[in-house]
């Protein structure tokens, strides 16, 4: 959502500042958690260049298509309208995605994965 800002007429460091994310939960290390509520991953492994350029195979979860949240968010209603969020939201999932081969990845082209789209209800 906060990348999403980069094409709207709101400054990303302002952003930061009129919404954020709810967890359901947070991980042993503290780090906050979404719950994926419908799919499951599967392990997915790619071999990816180090540093030194020699490859290393990589190990990672990835979701398939149909995979399902519910994200909470919590924001100043006096700067941003429910629309304004569920756009952002959309916006994020478009353009910017989640995880690695995302869209706005800086250190791969993007595959398009990690790309989502809200469900009307």
């Amino acid at each position: 959502m906060i990348n999403a800002c980069r094409n709207l007429a709101i400054k990303m460091t302002e952003a930061k500042q009129f919404f954020k994310i709810l967890p359901d939960g947070l991980d042993p290390d503290g780090i906050p958690l979404i719950k994926i509520t419908k799919g499951g991953p599967e392990m997915f492994e790619q071999a990816l260049p180090n540093a030194n350029g020699r490859c290393d195979l990589r190990y990672r979860p990835r979701w398939k298509t149909g995979w399902e949240a519910i994200v909470k968010v919590e924001y100043d209603a006096d700067l941003l309208s429910p629309e304004s969020i569920a756009n952002l939201l959309l916006r994020g999932g478009l353009h910017s995605g989640i995880g690695a081969g995302r869209p706005a990845s800086k250190k791969c082209a993007g595959c398009g994965w990690g790309t989502y789209e809200l469900a009307r209800n």
